[in-house]
């Protein structure tokens, strides 16, 4: 309970300021920046940390197949964890949907059934997962040279599971009432001890692989404890945790599981296509597995940027639609994709200008590749880096499609131009043209597939957003009659 303390103490004076956000009223573009923020620093952070577990692995553990084993042992890793973060946003949809309309009795339920459904969940995902974990890498093409140490690692990452749904669901309540920094504060102070333990257990315990990964475990219960804890101690909000409530509404969950399932299928398939790519760069030597590694990190950072704007565009539109404020939707998806596309353009150049002396700190001043992988990592960055504004695009349009409870469009979407197409460029243009059998060739896919969902989604944006107005004209109406 010691990080559920000292996040405690940090939020106790600002508490009554932060507890909860309506954004049915009043301006938005300050608002949605504020809210915004935080989230992006807690998964800024989270790259940040994940960064620092390949440095240390790459750099300290004596082990030059080490942070090719990590690496290669992420695209799977992300795949379970994109599941849980799927169907947690099914629970945001929810919330925010009955904290708009002021329905709390219902805004409690619904965070209990997904306290109880996240835990119950998580545990049989870690079952699974742990059981088939050497079966998956052997799917993906691992090397038998790393296939022992990817095992073993993957094996502790996905013991953690329970804990990354019960946080993850945690963290959807609290951004569905409009309180983004808990998780912020949370992920600070686990993050902070992620590494410190990522460096005990390396350098002074001899360990390897094994090491950044129970490290990671642990910071993962821990901010599980901490947020179980921060629910706890809201005593007298809507959205307040009690053990003793801890139940599953089955009409609760099947309206979360409407909106959340087709996420998560939607979020599996950007990993599935990503377990992919990792098969197809397995068949390239080894050094390039390490550049991969440095370049996925980096395009993380642009991604969390996008990806916290949809977050936010969830929220926004979620509470509006439940106030039935349509107008308010149309508004905040602007804004959200003019800061987005700014935020995501900016940290993309950054990262691909600042790409090689980055990539210096993963690897040993006397690795005999060294070069090879800061270039092999140069130009992976070149083609995705500068273009992930168009992501952002894609995210903001996805977020308020989710927010006003359109769930299947997004999956269907991403099905097409994301898994699809990724794995047709895998088998033909990768597989067929020399000049794009490479780490390159194969990325210059993702920008495209960014493109082609975006294409898909936009016209039934328009549909939605038509509908809407017209439901609002409606209500305009009816209420004219009365008077």
């Amino acid at each position: 309970m010691l990080v559920s303390d000292i996040i405690y103490i940090i939020m106790k004076k600002r508490a009554k300021k932060m507890v909860k956000k309506n954004f049915t009223e009043g301006k938005i573009f300050t608002p949605m920046l504020l809210f915004v923020l935080p989230i992006m620093l807690t998964n800024v952070l989270q790259t940040l940390y994940n960064i620092a577990d390949n440095v240390v692995v790459g750099k300290f553990s004596g082990d030059p197949l080490a942070l090719a084993a990590v690496g290669t042992s992420g695209s799977l890793s992300a795949l379970f964890l994109n599941i849980v973060v799927g169907l947690s946003i099914g629970s945001s949809v929810t919330i925010s949907h009955a904290f708009g309309a002021k329905k709390y009795d219902e805004v409690s339920k619904s965070v209990h059934t997904a306290l109880s459904f996240g835990g119950i969940f998580g545990t049989v995902l870690a079952i699974f997962a742990i059981i088939f974990a050497e079966d998956m890498l052997v799917l993906t093409g691992t090397s038998p040279e790393i296939l022992g140490r990817a095992t073993l690692y993957l094996r502790i990452i996905f013991a953690a599971l329970p804990a990354t749904a019960i946080y993850n669901f945690s963290a959807a309540a609290l951004r569905a009432v409009g309180d983004s920094k808990t998780s912020l504060y949370i992920l600070t102070a686990s993050g902070l001890l992620n590494i410190v333990l990522n460096i005990v257990f390396v350098t002074a315990f001899d360990m390897s692989v094994d090491g950044v990964a129970l490290a990671t475990a642990i910071s993962k219960y821990a901010s599980a404890i901490a947020v179980v804890a921060v629910l706890l101690k809201r005593r007298g909000e809507c959205y307040a945790l009690s053990f003793g409530k801890l139940r599953i509404s089955m009409p609760v969950l099947k309206k979360m599981l409407r909106f959340g399932l087709p996420n998560s299928i939607q979020n599996s398939m950007f990993s599935i296509s990503n377990v992919l790519i990792t098969g197809a760069i397995n068949s390239l030597p080894t050094y390039v597995l390490s550049a991969r590694t440095i370049a996925t990190n980096l395009n993380n950072l642009a991604n969390n940027a996008s990806s916290s704007y949809m977050n936010a565009m969830i929220t926004f539109a979620g509470q509006n639609f439940g106030a039935k404020k349509y107008q308010r939707i149309k508004k905040s998806l602007l804004i959200c994709l003019l800061q987005s596309i700014t935020v995501t353009l900016f940290l993309g150049v950054a990262g691909f200008l600042f790409i090689e002396p980055i990539s210096s700190l993963y690897i040993a001043s006397n690795d005999p590749l060294r070069l090879l992988i800061i270039e092999e990592a140069r130009s992976i960055g070149f083609v995705t880096l500068p273009l992930y504004f168009i992501s952002s695009i894609m995210n903001a349009v996805s977020g308020a499609l989710r927010g006003m409870g359109y769930s299947l469009p997004p999956m269907i979407a991403s099905l097409i131009g994301t898994c699809g197409f990724r794995t047709l460029w895998i088998y033909t243009a990768f597989a067929h043209f020399p000049s794009l059998h490479s780490a390159q060739g194969l990325y210059i896919s993702y920008p495209i597939s960014w493109a082609l969902v975006i294409i898909g989604l936009v016209p039934i944006l328009a549909i939605a957003l038509k509908r809407l107005s017209r439901t609002d004209s409606d209500n305009v109406l009816k209420e004219c009659e009365v008077k």
